[in-house]
């Protein structure tokens, strides 16, 4: 799912609350990911604060979260980033995955949208870019104005 190896040993921050999962590639990173129940319970937080500070100021990590609702006052050092579980699955799959896109994005990555540019001189679709030159923009044009591009179906 998030393509840690499996050869990798999961390792327990905290008893039955924080386990460091080992790196994850998000798009063109690696980035450790750690996961965490209860976050909000202040001596779980400490426990995973101090593993940050000690493990990794220099490599910034993703903390997924059971937490429902993040506490205001949660500050994690350097450039960790902290989401919710819910906020990271993918809802567009039938299976349990994460939206690995939203990982990347959460962590720093620039992310394309799906969709045309404005001007429709490019378009990034299913993760292709397209690019359109000026002659190739007014034969769309020409079609979309003659209905013919409205009743295709892109595949």
């Amino acid at each position: 799912m998030l393509g840690i190896a499996e050869h990798v040993e999961v390792q327990t921050i905290i008893e039955n609350a924080a386990w460091s999962l080992g790196s994850a590639w998000l798009k063109h990173t690696k980035h450790p990911i750690i996961l965490v129940t209860q976050l909000r319970k202040e001596y779980i937080f400490d426990a995973v604060n101090s593993y940050l500070i000690k493990h990794h100021t220099k490599t910034p990590a993703l903390i997924i979260t059971f937490d429902h609702q993040l506490a205001p006052h949660i500050s994690l050092p350097t450039q960790n980033r902290c989401i919710m579980l819910t906020d990271a699955i993918d809802r567009n799959n039938e299976r349990f995955s994460l939206n690995i896109d939203y990982l990347a994005e959460m962590m720093g990555a620039s992310i394309q949208q799906q969709g045309f540019s404005s001007g429709y001189r490019a378009a990034y679709i299913n993760g292709q870019q397209y690019k359109f030159t000026k002659m190739g923009l007014l034969q769309d044009k020409y079609l979309w104005g003659k209905n013919f591009l409205n009743c295709c179906k892109v595949l």
